[in-house]
């Protein structure tokens, strides 16, 4: 079982807006009005928002069976109802009111006529759809999250209850998470790492501050600095916000405990934040992972986080990685190459419709990262970049991660994003860096002509909303 709410009983499982407390007992008892609604094994949509009564939806419909599909409410609904026609499923959950709003003036656009309301229980409504030809589960199945749950790209990663259980229990152990502990919700729990905050602290017995609100609305701070958080998870554009928003120049009374994932945070950033944590009594966890691996795969020790800079970590408890090379050979330390993960938190495999949620599990454990890395002979894993994400300049092989890095570290403060083709390398720079200047020093680390480098300035970097760069709206090369 991923995690057993009644056992918990009174004590607090979330703290929210306006000083509301929700008991583990009274969300046991939520939960469990999904999972009665719900009534059993069956394939549901989640259109999620940070919410007390979406999380209660949520586990009550992972323990009643149900397997749900998490995207983001605010998901394109062209891309919704493709989802849903493509999946087919049984139940649709959604918010039944905007934030603050009134039931009554919220009309989602469902993508199913006819589809039956079964219960409206706070602020989420769950709908069964009717559809007579439902998709075949594979018994393991327990949960289908999007690698761009913003977007609603229908392509799924199919995860197990025990991928989520072993995952979760790893990084309690990892970050030390007790029943003390109440983190906040700064990511969309539809994006991989935001659930894994949740999965972790309810099944470690801790606290969630649940909040909807960005890092950039007054109603996130109050919740920070009224409801006892003990701990922050952010990616890496949490962090620049943060720095920012100057968070380094306050005290923040109660923060026990910050982590980082969701890509590469930039070396400026991860001294900045590793020394005000040093300096305050705070543990910094620079974490990796991938929705693929059930969140996080490696973590760096909070002591270790001024003096490997750069570095992701070591594997958590129960995973290996491995660096191979172009003819699958293993490679020695600090030879880069492709990097490999073993676990139990390696999900079944993907989907691209109905047919794949019966399917077993393909990946057996190992998982092709896509990313490209070195291991040092201690075992610490620094990231290269994307193995897709390198263009070849006048015959030379160049990571665009790299190049990005590059600028940052050359101009802090500055947020890049390199794209190109054969021959040409385009970065976008956000901040205070000089396109000539950065475009003569890209230059001058690469020992490549100028002429293959293209600079420009834009006001900012286009994003979803788990901060990650969306790639794919910035302009052509």
């Amino acid at each position: 079982m991923l995690f057993d709410l009644a056992q918990c009983g009174s004590s607090t499982a979330i703290y929210a807006a306006g000083g509301r407390c929700v008991s583990y007992s009274e969300l046991a008892q939520e939960a469990g009005e999904f999972a009665k609604a719900a009534g059993g094994r069956g394939l549901a949509l989640m259109l999620c928002r940070n919410s007390p009564g979406m999380i209660a939806c949520y586990a009550g419909l992972i323990s009643s069976g149900a397997v749900p599909i998490m995207l983001g409410e605010h998901a394109p609904q062209d891309a919704v109802a493709g989802m849903a026609k493509r999946y087919r499923p049984q139940l649709i959950a959604c918010p039944s009111a905007p934030p603050g709003g009134d039931a009554a003036k919220s009309s989602p656009g469902l993508p199913f006529e006819g589809a039956e309301k079964i219960l409206d229980l706070d602020g989420v409504a769950l709908y069964r759809t009717g559809l007579a030809d439902p998709p075949a589960l594979h018994p393991d199945l327990a949960l289908l999250l999007s690698t761009s749950g913003s977007t609603g790209s229908p392509k799924l990663v199919r995860i197990s209850e025990s991928n989520l259980e072993a995952n979760a229990r790893s990084i309690i152990k990892a970050l030390g998470i007790t029943q003390g502990d109440r983190a906040i919700t700064a990511l969309p729990m539809n994006y991989s790492y935001g659930l894994s905050v949740i999965n972790t602290r309810l099944m470690a017995g801790a606290g969630l501050a649940v909040t909807d609100c960005s890092l950039m609305q007054k109603p996130f701070w109050d919740l920070f600095e009224h409801g006892g958080v003990t701990s922050f998870s952010g990616v890496p554009y949490s962090y620049a916000m943060l720095h920012r928003l100057g968070f380094e120049r306050s005290e923040h009374q109660g923060l026990l405990m910050m982590d980082q994932a969701g890509g590469r945070l930039g070396e400026a950033l991860q001294q900045e934040f590793s020394s005000y944590c040093g300096a305050h009594g705070i543990k910094f966890f620079v974490m990796y992972g991938q929705t693929e691996a059930t969140a996080r795969m490696a973590c760096l020790p909070h002591e270790l986080a001024s003096s490997r800079i750069g570095c992701a970590g070591r594997a958590i408890e129960g995973g290996r990685f491995s660096i191979r090379g172009d003819g699958g050979a293993i490679l020695g330390p600090m030879q880069e190459g492709a990097l490999f993960y073993e676990g139990p938190n390696v999900a079944m495999g993907y989907a691209m419709d109905a047919s794949d949620l019966a399917r077993g599990d393909d990946w057996r454990g190992v998982l092709d990262t896509g990313d490209r890395a070195v291991l040092d002979d201690e075992g610490f894993l620094y990231l290269r970049g994307r193995s897709s994400r390198f263009v070849k300049l006048f015959g030379n092989r160049v990571g665009l991660d790299e190049c990005a890095a590059m600028i940052e570290r050359r101009f802090p403060g500055t947020e890049v994003a390199c794209t190109g083709r054969d021959d040409l390398l385009l970065a976008y720079v956000a901040g205070d860096a000089d396109p000539k200047e950065a475009r003569a020093y890209l230059a001058a680390q690469t020992h490549i002509h100028q002429s293959a480098f293209k600079v420009e300035r834009i006001a900012s970097l286009p994003r979803s909303p788990s901060g990650k760069i969306l790639y794919s709206r910035l302009p052509s090369p």
